[in-house]
């Protein structure tokens, strides 16, 4: 079931936030906004592209970022809904006792069986890198936390007195050597979350006893996963599509 109304879906991450406008319940531009005191304007904007009573869904794993722009969001004349609080991520879980997952991992979850209907596996590459593993039936069974681009180089340059602090950029296929430190590092960190994405796939598709689609998401996904035959589809907003499939699923319980 879709909705009829303007939705506007901002997700907090730990750096960053995305965000869409969905008129009549379609996802439209998503964007990626750096944490600053200026996101809640741009935030604004976007909203203003949609009816005036525009429903603000709001999902964050930064307690602080999530609780000031959910302040400053409140003074735009819709209602506001937090994943979680108001509206359950729609993805079922088999966890440990007591689990709490992060919000962002259920909703990109939610978003990847919301799109497959099928065992999918979703690689999430932002602060930190998460593989995660949902089973035919729609269950979300966890998966691997692990650090990602930018912390890893972080750690090198932190961890160490000669190693410098710098950003990731993605290795040239045409040099498969680091021939200075700073691409060594770049192919280092490269290679790290390569090979932490496909074992953890081999490990989930071993234990399932079938080969998974694989969705990749997160600041990160294009510059690490775009091309790599371990992935299939690499999703953007994935999350949000998790976030407006709560919301339609909340209406049709309403419905019933």
């Amino acid at each position: 079931m879709s909705t009829n109304r303007d939705l506007l879906l901002v997700s907090v991450g730990n750096t960053s936030i995305t965000a869409a406008p969905a008129p009549g319940g379609v996802l439209e531009g998503m964007e990626r906004i750096k944490h600053s005191p200026e996101a809640v304007d741009r935030l604004i904007e976007i909203a203003g592209k949609l009816d005036a009573e525009a429903t603000v869904v709001l999902a964050g794993v930064h307690a602080e970022e999530t609780k000031r722009l959910a302040a400053e969001l409140s003074k735009l004349a819709g209602p506001q809904l937090r994943i979680e609080d108001d509206l359950a991520a729609p993805i079922g879980r088999q966890l440990a006792e007591g689990a709490t997952p992060g919000v962002d991992r259920l909703l990109a979850a939610a978003g990847a069986w919301t799109l497959t209907k099928q065992a999918v596996i979703i690689v999430d590459a932002g602060t930190a890198i998460t593989v995660d593993f949902v089973d035919g039936e729609g269950t979300f069974h966890g998966g691997a936390i692990a650090p990602g681009l930018g912390l890893m180089l972080h750690a090198l340059s932190e961890g160490t007195d000669a190693l410098p602090s710098i950003a990731f950029q993605s290795p040239s296929d045409d040099e498969p050597f680091g021939a200075d430190t700073e691409s060594a590092m770049r192919l280092g960190v490269h290679l790290a979350a390569r090979g932490l994405i496909s074992q953890a796939i081999e490990r989930y598709a071993l234990a399932y006893g079938a080969w998974p689609k694989v969705l990749a998401t997160g600041g990160d996904a294009a510059a690490l996963l775009d091309g790599a035959e371990i992935v299939d589809r690499v999703v953007p907003d994935l999350v949000l599509r998790g976030m407006l499939e709560a919301v339609q699923q909340a209406e049709a319980a309403e419905d019933e």
